[in-house]
């Protein structure tokens, strides 16, 4: 499949129509595609409600104290490893997965799938205790600033979370087979449930355990999640005989890990590097820092997920049946919803992100100077906002294909620049420099794979693409000059800043909503009948 890409070149006029998928069996393909996101974005969505509710907690619990430094710090090394070695094994697995399945048995397509997660099991439960053992020296490594008691909570803190490290990279690998054949809602909903343990554990044990139990209800729901899984795969593990290392599918995933693989371990860096900079600014930055970046992360992945999940499965369906005009067809109605959800979102955060984060997190031990310092960074992240949703589902076009080196070099580029940019920054600007950089380098990075892209498959902005633009600007426009008065207005009067979060907020989505129904944008319909579509068919299936 690696050169699946310059196939598509070659082809991209002729719209090729070999092979079947669900998808594309009737003229709802892309209503059944867009549904299927939509359930998925909504089980994200209540994730979202449940970790939000947690960040409540401990916002009001701990602020930005010493504890919940050492809390943040602590879960440098589990995300690290997860988002390298599961993140590295989930687009490639489930691409592969979704080609085998049109050319072999299911029965050798677990065996596949098998083979994978002992390699990765293997691996990640050697990293597992790795960190286990090492937890003083590597909190030492990544955030060398913090005060010695901080540092030594950080270290027991890690150990208490480095089962996730094994347990994540099996749940992420069992998730993609799911994906790979469009059960898309159980992994979320397994998700669900991790998030939910880890509150529920999280509220009994506090009083007597402090933010340990936030680690300990980590693991707890991590494991809660793999058995979920794990039943929800019953039956298909039930077809295998032993792990098929020989198969070539395994080979192919592993070789497409590869560039993943060195590539996040270089870019999910990130994290670390934030928070090693972070550690030497004024107490409490490190805590800000991560409040903004997970408000960030969970809006745009609200949005991003249910599509990059549902359209990763139906681009590497079009691509292997060489059905190439449905490709671009897929593409641009995507790019185009991400566009129709995040506007919104970016408008509201850029004129009121104090207030929106006052709104959300302001309460005990989380001060109003605390709201103004995350929102500022917050509003920093709007790059993020816009660049993470359209980078997955950039980077997932390559995957569909097969092609992971491409992704990688382009991010590596744009993050090596996003380094020197968080080094000359953070100095001189604190926490809203590292924030500005992270979202600066996220933008280069959808501007170099959108040239690239571009220039493989030679397509062009069609006539459509430019009207849709030039109604995207209308209505941003118009939402911005709504939020800006009626902040202005609140102000005047004085209003709490979380008043004037949750004002601007509704009048911020009403206002864009009208807009776009009034400027004739036909997302709004397209969502309505992928909602309608998705009542009807509760599950995709791919068959045959």
């Amino acid at each position: 499949m690696s050169s699946v890409i310059s196939v598509i070149k070659n082809r991209a006029g002729s719209g090729g129509q070999a092979g079947t998928s669900a998808f594309d069996r009737s003229a709802s393909a892309q209503n059944r595609m867009f549904g299927s996101a939509l359930a998925v974005s909504c089980l994200f969505f209540l994730s979202t409600g449940v970790n939000f509710v947690l960040g409540l907690y401990l916002a009001g619990r701990f602020g930005s104290s010493a504890e919940m430094d050492a809390f943040v710090a602590s879960g440098t090394i589990p995300v690290f490893v997860g988002m390298v070695v599961a993140g590295s094994l989930a687009y490639p697995l489930q691409v592969n997965l979704v080609h085998t399945r049109q050319l072999c048995a299911d029965q050798q397509v677990w065996e596949v799938c098998l083979a994978i997660a002992v390699i990765a099991g293997g691996l990640t439960l050697a990293l597992a205790l790795t960190a286990a053992i090492w937890a003083p020296a590597l909190v030492a490594l990544t955030t060398p600033g913090l005060k010695p008691e901080v540092a030594a909570l950080s270290a027991s803190l890690l150990r208490w979370q480095s089962p996730l490290i094994f347990l994540a990279s099996l749940a992420v690998i069992l998730g993609a087979w799911h994906n790979a054949v469009l059960n898309f809602l159980l992994p979320a909903g397994a998700q669900f449930i991790c998030v939910l343990t880890t509150l529920l554990v999280a509220l009994a044990a506090a009083p007597w355990l402090g933010v340990k139990a936030v680690a300990l209800g980590s693991s707890g729901g991590a494991l809660l999640q793999l058995l979920i899984l794990t039943r929800g795969a019953a039956r298909g593990l039930s077809m295998v005989r032993k792990p098929d290392f020989s198969h070539p599918a395994v080979a192919r995933i592993l070789i497409a890990a590869g560039p993943l693989l060195l590539g996040a371990g270089f870019v999910k860096t990130d994290a670390a590097i934030d928070r090693y900079l972070a550690s030497s600014l004024p107490r409490g930055s490190i805590s800000q820092l991560g409040y903004a970046w997970g408000l960030s992360v969970a809006v745009s992945g609200i949005v991003a997920n249910g599509l990059a999940t549902t359209s990763l499965s139906a681009m590497a369906a079009q691509i292997a049946g060489e059905r190439l005009r449905e490709l671009r067809d897929t593409f641009a109605g995507v790019v185009r919803m991400l566009a129709f959800l995040m506007a919104p979102v970016v408008v509201v955060t850029i004129l009121c992100g104090p207030g929106v984060v006052a709104l959300l997190l302001q309460h005990g031990r989380f001060t109003a100077a605390d709201s103004q310092s995350v929102g500022m960074a917050l509003a920093c992240y709007t790059g993020l906002l816009i660049g993470h949703p359209l980078l997955l589902h950039l980077s997932n076009t390559f995957y569909a294909a097969n092609d992971t080196r491409t992704p990688t070099v382009c991010i590596a580029a744009a993050y090596t620049v996003g380094i020197a940019l968080k080094f000359g920054l953070a100095p001189h600007l604190g926490i809203l420099g590292l924030a500005a950089a992270t979202s600066l380098y996220y933008l280069l990075d959808c501007g170099l794979l959108s040239l690239w892209l571009l220039r493989r498959l030679g397509w062009k902005p069609q006539r459509e693409t430019w009207r849709f633009a030039a109604r995207m600007a209308l209505c941003m426009a118009v939402t911005a000059l709504a939020v800006y008065s009626v902040r202005r207005a609140i102000q005047t009067g004085a209003a709490p800043s979380a008043l004037a979060g949750l004002v601007c907020t509704a009048v911020g989505g009403s206002v864009f909503a009208s807009a776009a129904v009034a400027s004739g944008l036909r997302e709004p319909r397209i969502w309505l009948d992928g909602t309608l579509a998705r009542l009807r068919w509760t599950r995709v299936a791919v068959e045959g």
